[in-house]
């Protein structure tokens, strides 16, 4: 499994790469489109197979790289089509790159850590059935990050822009708003989603619908942290961003543990999931405030 997710985790990195190019460019479009073609394929990928292949948890990230190696091929193949410069390869290594890639390696992973560690403890402490309930809640909710960095993406370059150019309070406006559509996007998402999915799925699949709720307002503080990040990368105060993400992983992880064993039960894992989301999200905010007046 390890070497799956290290693909997954090298072509998502190159996904970003390809990305961010259009995205600096202020491409919302192309940028809407292939994060719409990303979330297609895996999400057709997953359910083949399930159905086809009866892979369970495996399939998850069989999809993701299915997913992402389909969206990097139609990124390159675009970037290709419409640049007819010759680009020469650079041998040249930039070691501030290096380093800013070093301090926001822990911050990526605190993501990974996170998803994954949380399905070995249910797995562990609970059931494969509770497990497999979790798991399907968690593939219902994958739009709502989807939405999340789409906003993001699509906001980026402007923030980016209004930092460059010293424009603080345009930023802090940016900012609030996007977090404002965020919260709620999820807030109605909380309440239509488990309606909705009600008709559709089989009752037996029911349960899943009972975390959606739950699962779907932690990404309220997911969002927010994507959001502020962007302040923080800018700044380059890459190992503060990391040690607050993954730290919190941590103690996600810590806290999921003392919690299971007092009430066993998925909602363990969701509330150590909200109360460490919240308080990132809080040190973040605050961080990239305190970061932003320093330079106003």
């Amino acid at each position: 499994m390890l070497p799956l997710i290290l693909l997954c985790a090298y072509f998502q990195s190159l996904f970003y790469l390809y990305i961010s190019y259009y995205q600096c460019n202020e491409k919302a479009l192309v940028v809407g489109m292939v994060n719409l073609f990303f979330s297609l394929s895996s999400s057709l990928l997953m359910i083949l197979f399930l159905v086809e292949f009866k892979q369970a948890e495996s399939s998850r990230y069989w999809s993701l790289l299915g997913g992402l190696i389909a969206s990097v091929l139609l990124l390159g193949s675009i970037l290709a089509n419409k640049s007819n410069r010759k680009y020469k390869l650079v041998n040249k290594i930039d070691f501030e790159l290096i380093k800013f890639g070093v301090g926001v390696f822990p911050h990526a992973v605190s993501w990974w850590a996170r998803s994954g560690m949380e399905r070995l403890l249910i797995g562990w402490f609970l059931s494969v059935s509770t497990l497999g309930i979790y798991s399907l809640a968690m593939q219902l909710t994958s739009i709502m990050p989807l939405f999340c960095n789409a906003i993001n993406q699509a906001l980026m370059p402007r923030i980016v822009r209004c930092l460059n150019d010293n424009k603080i309070e345009e930023t802090k406006k940016i900012l609030v708003k996007s977090s404002l559509i965020v919260a709620i996007a999820c807030v109605f998402s909380s309440v239509v989603m488990p309606l909705f999915l009600g008709y559709v799925l089989n009752d037996r699949y029911h349960e899943a619908l009972e975390y959606l709720p739950y699962m779907i307002l932690s990404f309220v503080f997911q969002g927010v942290i994507i959001i502020y990040t962007n302040v923080l990368y800018f700044y380059k105060q890459v190992k503060y961003l990391s040690v607050a993400t993954f730290g919190t992983s941590c103690v996600h992880l810590l806290l999921s543990m003392l919690l299971i064993k007092i009430n066993l039960n998925v909602y363990s894992v969701i509330i150590s999931s909200v109360i460490t989301f919240l308080f990132a999200s809080i040190v973040l905010v605050r961080k990239a405030y305190q970061i932003m007046s320093e330079r106003y």
